[in-house]
């Protein structure tokens, strides 16, 4: 279905007719990403949540029976309702999504031996420091998502009919539309890396910690959240400030994994009133010139975001972990 936005309406009244689909995302999302975290590692949970949710949410509305309301229509006049498609077309259109699910399976502890043989392609350069310091990297060439997520493009957009030259056009040009990220993640990497070598990121760490004392616990959230909205990018927030977390974490003794997880979740609430992700939408969504309207719309939210995961990252934690 094709619709053009018509967009009437806002704020709580929007939410009424989509609350109960809404909430069972919500759920479908958490428990997958909540399992997966837990005992496959770090690389599927996001994933594992958006395609259960994805899939409970459609079977949801094929249930719906009842007719929309004509005022959350969206230019239902204009809608263009496209015919069934097969088994077969469908696996198609799914093949990449569902090869990179695999792949990326395959190479977590689920499966030890695979994982293992993998990461044996890799080279590890050696960067002397000061003082005769080394600084050891390793770089896996295939056993790394990013890469993983490529191979399965080219496997699954041949499954679906598409040349190589066309496959490596469309690589090529998606390199140079994203040539300013993929600047700015790899210095931020790089600023990070120096940050901590130097010694940085612990002197800040300690001087927070020092400032803030045990209050320290309550305002991780916003660290994080201050990464997103600079940075654009909770990924940059957590390469920015996770090893910042986990520091202060062990000066103030508190588990590593506590404030490493404040800061990932202050950094998601962060993206909503991203400068850069604003611009994204805006521009998105064609509403040029709507930048500081969302932007007054949405940090109300995020402060409360900001605020209730402060209060529970604090509060859990003296209440229930120390």
């Amino acid at each position: 279905m094709s619709c053009k936005r018509d967009g009437s309406i806002y704020g709580f009244k929007a939410i009424r007719g989509v609350f109960g689909i809404s909430l069972v995302c919500g759920i479908a999302t958490l428990l997958p990403q909540y399992f997966v975290a837990i005992h496959l590692g770090a690389e599927l949970p996001a994933f594992a949540g958006s395609l259960v949710s994805l899939l409970v949410v459609a079977l949801m509305a094929k249930k719906r029976q009842k007719p929309t309301p004509a005022a959350y229509r969206i230019d239902n006049d204009q809608c263009r309702i496209t015919g069934h498609y097969s088994s077969g077309q469908i696996f198609k259109a799914c093949a990449i999504y569902l090869q990179i699910f695999v792949f990326i399976l395959l190479c977590s502890p689920l499966f030890p031996e695979i994982k293992s043989l993998l990461t044996q392609v890799s080279s590890k350069p050696v960067f002397p420091l000061a003082n005769g310091v080394e600084l050891s990297l390793t770089i896996d060439w295939i056993a790394t998502p990013g890469v993983l997520i490529i191979l399965a493009t080219f496997i699954g957009g041949t499954l679906q009919g598409a040349s190589l030259a066309s496959m490596l056009k469309v690589f090529s040009a998606t390199l140079k539309q994203l040539k300013n990220s993929i600047i700015a993640i790899t210095a931020i990497v790089a600023m990070a890396t120096v940050m901590d070598v130097s010694g940085l990121i612990t002197d800040m760490a300690h001087t927070l910690v020092n400032i803030t004392g045990g209050a320290y616990l309550f305002i991780a959230p916003l660290i994080g959240a201050l990464g997103t909205f600079v940075t654009g990018s909770d990924t940059n927030s957590n390469v920015l400030f996770g090893k910042l977390q986990t520091v202060a974490a062990e000066k103030l003794q508190v588990d590593p994994l506590w404030l490493a997880a404040a800061n990932t979740s202050g950094a998601t609430g962060g993206k909503m009133i991203s400068p850069q992700s604003i611009a994204i939408a805006v521009s998105a969504t064609r509403m040029e010139g709507q930048g500081s309207a969302i932007m007054s719309g949405t940090i109300k939210y995020c402060m409360a975001y900001i605020l209730i995961l402060g209060l529970k990252v604090g509060l859990v934690y003296y209440l229930f972990m120390s």
